[in-house]
């Protein structure tokens, strides 16, 4: 079992109280999650809640005939599974996969079960993160609908990059297109129209963010709005929680 260091860089694990913290803590594992590991299927028993570090994962849903499109992505300001916490493990409705390669902590859905059931401090942080998570879904679907696929695309890339602390994203045009539910032709033209200005360049497999304050100005909103959820609800580095902006910024 590798060593997990404390704090571990997730955010919400290193808000938890200090003695759940350590109660989760004592039997967690460490794991390096690879790009498309899948964590479970919908439907699927949840074994383990996930903690991202330093990659980023995506909830997806599908339809019948496979087409599938991204509910949510997680990275280090959350955790996968809640389900759990909902106490509905043995039917989640997304499926649960590693877009960007990182680290994680893996803790066994048994033991949150079990303090959860003990700490009222614990139930109430991650059922308001949950309730986070169902605005952060919530917004995603107002997006989807109503911004072009321009704008959504840079808010993705943008929350990518806050959730690795780089701006070279392992990333090919196939994921992309599934994570903004578009063909890939639609994203090869929308990443030409944000590289023809300077804000992104492509290889191989990767896309690097070269411009990020005007990659945020071609942005949609619902950068911000999303953002802002989060860090009402989690401090930051410095053990502070930012303020909202009375407003979006555009």
């Amino acid at each position: 079992m590798d060593t997990i260091d404390i704090p571990t860089g997730n955010r919400l694990l290193d808000s938890l109280p200090e003695p759940d913290r350590q109660a989760l803590m004592a039997r967690a594992r460490r794991r390096r999650l690879k790009q498309r590991d899948v964590l479970w299927e919908p439907g699927q028993r949840i074994n383990g809640v996930v903690f991202p570090i330093g990659g980023v994962i995506s909830l997806l849903t599908s339809t019948v005939n496979g087409d599938g499109v991204e509910l949510a992505t997680i990275g280090k300001e959350g955790m996968v599974g809640v389900s759990v916490v909902l106490g509905v493990r043995d039917r989640p409705m997304e499926r649960a996969v590693s877009q960007i390669p990182g680290d994680a902590v893996m803790v066994d859905a048994d033991e949150l079960e079990a303090r959860l059931a003990e700490s009222e401090g614990l139930r109430s942080l991650l059922l308001a993160y949950t309730h986070t998570l169902l605005k952060h879904v919530a917004q995603g679907v107002a997006c989807n609908r109503l911004h072009p696929v321009e704008q959504r695309c840079a808010r993705w890339l943008l929350a990518t990059r806050d959730r690795v602390d780089r701006n070279d994203l392992e990333l090919t045009h196939e994921f992309l297109a599934q994570m903004l539910g578009v063909r890939r032709a639609s994203v090869s033209d929308t990443l030409a129209v944000l590289q023809r200005a300077g804000l992104v360049s492509t290889r191989r497999g990767a896309i690097v963010i070269e411009d990020p304050s005007g990659l945020c100005e071609a942005a949609c909103e619902c950068y911000e709005v999303v953002r802002e959820e989060y860090d009402l609800l989690l401090p930051s580095s410095d053990g502070r929680r930012r303020t909202p902006a009375l407003s979006p910024t555009r």
